[in-house]
Parts: C-alpha cells; structure tokens; sequence
C-alpha cells in the first residue's frame, strides 16, 4: 500500500496554482499526490482542463519532473452532475471527462476518481441507481480505452452513500469500475469498518482524514475514526493500491493532522 496527499490540503487562497500545491506535498516529505479537480471549487477545472489540455498537461507534467511525485489519482467533480436526466447535460459531462482522461494519460496517472451524484428531484432511488449504472458502463469504455482506471466514491449524500447499495452497484460493474472507499464518510454515517471492509475487495483507490459521528472531517486526537485499524483492515483485505489524506477547506492548514497520518501509516507498516 502507498500513502498519498491530496492537493485539497492545500487551500486555494493559500495555494492558488496547482504548482504550489504539489511543491508543498512534496516538503511535505510526501512522494505521491492525489490530484483535486473540480468545478467552481478548487484545484483543476475540468471545463478548462477541456479548453485547453496541452496547457494544463505541460504545467502539470512540468511540477511533477519539479518535486518528483507521482500522481497516484485524479478526484473529480464536472461543471454539469453525473445524474442530470438530460442526455444533453450528459454530453457535457463526458466530454470533460474525457479531457480529464486524456490528462490522466499525459500525467502517468492510472485512476479517475467521481461521484456517483445524488438522486434527482422527482426521480426514485431506483431509478437513478439505473442511471448511474448506464452512464458508468458508458464513461469506463471510455477510461479504459487509455487504461485509466474509474473508481466511484462511497461519498456521503449520493446514491451509493450505503455500503450496501455500494456492494450491490459495484458487484454489477466490476471490474469495469471499481470503489474508492473513504472511512471518513462512513464514520460520519455511522458505519463500522466490519459494515463495509468487503468493499476493499473493489477499490481502485482510497482516501482517509480524521473523522466522527456527525463530521466529515476531524482532528486526528478529536475523531472518533481508527486510522491505524482503517490501514490494516485494508492491508488484511489484500488492498495494494493507494490510500491519499484528503482534509479540504483548510481544515488543517499547517498540516499537523495530515502529517500525523503520515505517521500513522508509516508505524503501522514499518512496525
């Protein structure tokens, strides 16, 4: 298993280019970085990354051979969501997604991560898990024609928040599609890791930060989430890939939960 750092810990206002994000990841001791794109919010637009990708793929490419990371994954959000029913606003999604496989490809970066979205107004659950499933087998043709990996997050709020409906989804779209599992949405949820460690088994990629009943993120001392028993139940589920620390909004902004992760990670595997 490899550690990464997400450039989300690294605040825009703070961190306004990508370049500063990853340079900082690097003094951070880290040597991969798990990179945020989403729209309107922070990081890499894809609508941009869209408009002009050799741009985006030089500068990128140019701070890597810079800090010698490796980006480990790519965490995206689109202009438009995933589960809009119209077909048009869909176009649109998958040609950003598309832009950001071509940069996954440029980079050397082998795994896409999304969220599934949330039911639409007037919808049934059913029916957008249906959806899903149909514009997922469309967007995995397209990642795994340049052999990038696509991976949904269990995040908190979609359609695949429970594990339950996660195993059930994934288990329809494997290996096509994988899983990236996120102890700190189920902690926020309520969910043991024994609810939902299965889900290891389909994981293409990983994220952790502090977490508890209630909040999605949290100090390390102050949540309630076992990072070091969240990393061996991946490693004792045979989990290889990578797990990436993902506080956001400046939630920690010297970094002292991200770095005590860090340490985490490193006892629990050089122990």
């Amino acid at each position: 298993m490899r550690l990464s750092c997400s450039t989300l810990v690294c605040e825009k206002k703070r961190y306004p280019k990508i370049e500063d994000a990853l340079r900082t990841i690097a003094e951070l001791g880290f040597d991969a970085a798990d990179i945020a794109a989403f729209h309107g919010w922070q990081g890499l637009d894809p609508a941009d990354v869209r408009s002009r990708p050799e741009e985006w793929a030089r500068r990128i490419e140019a701070a890597l051979t810079e800090t010698g990371l490796d980006v480990v994954s790519i965490n995206t959000g689109m202009s438009v969501g995933l589960l809009d029913p119209d077909s048009a606003v869909f176009e649109t999604y998958t040609g950003e997604f598309s832009a950001m496989v071509s940069l996954a490809v440029e980079i050397g970066c082998p795994n896409i991560t999304v969220n599934p979205g949330s039911t639409p107004e007037g919808s049934t659950a059913d029916t957008a898990v249906e959806l899903l499933y149909e514009r997922i087998r469309r967007l995995s043709r397209t990642a795994s024609q340049s052999s990038i990996r696509l991976s949904l997050e269990g995040h908190q709020g979609c359609v695949l928040e429970d594990p339950r409906a996660a195993r059930e989804f994934i288990g329809r779209i494997w290996p096509d599609a994988g899983y990236t599992i996120d102890a700190s949405h189920m902690e926020m949820l309520g969910y043991d890791f024994r609810e939902y460690s299965d889900l290891a088994d389909v994981s293409y990629h990983a994220h952790v930060r502090g977490a508890s009943s209630g909040n999605m993120q949290a100090t390390v001392s102050g949540g309630t989430l076992d990072i070091a028993g969240y990393f061996r139940t991946l490693d004792s589920r045979g989990y290889d890939r990578a797990v990436s620390i993902e506080y956001f909004n400046g939630f920690d902004p010297e970094f002292v939960n991200t770095l005590e992760i860090g340490r985490i990670f490193r006892e629990v595997f050089e122990a």
